[in-house]
């Protein structure tokens, strides 16, 4: 048997770089760490990889905000509402973790 501890997934806060006080990166809300050992294709699988495929979610809103803003082409108005519909547009028809639509 292995005494090896399994690290917990994901990441303390919603956000990849985010901060709970705002001081040290963007302002983010506070979560767990995904810390149970799940046997495959059982439910507590299919719940990891929907919080995974939710933490990855986030990260690509974050990236594109980020390469939109930085187009120069938009105001920040122009950023967020070319985000939500690349978020929009980027979810039709695509099968979510768990099998949920």
């Amino acid at each position: 048997m292995s005494n090896v501890t399994k690290l917990p997934k994901g990441r303390l806060t919603i956000r990849r770089n985010g901060s709970l006080t705002g001081d040290h990166g963007p302002r983010s809300t506070a979560i767990r760490l995904w810390n149970f050992d799940a046997k495959p294709e059982s439910t507590l699988a299919k719940l990891e990889a929907a919080y995974l495929a939710g933490l990855a979610a986030v990260d690509r809103v974050e990236e594109r905000k980020k390469v939109t803003a930085a187009s120069g082409k938009y105001t920040p108005a122009g950023v967020n509402d070319d985000v939500t519909r690349h978020v929009h547009h980027s979810r039709r028809g695509v099968e979510r973790p768990g099998g949920a639509r």
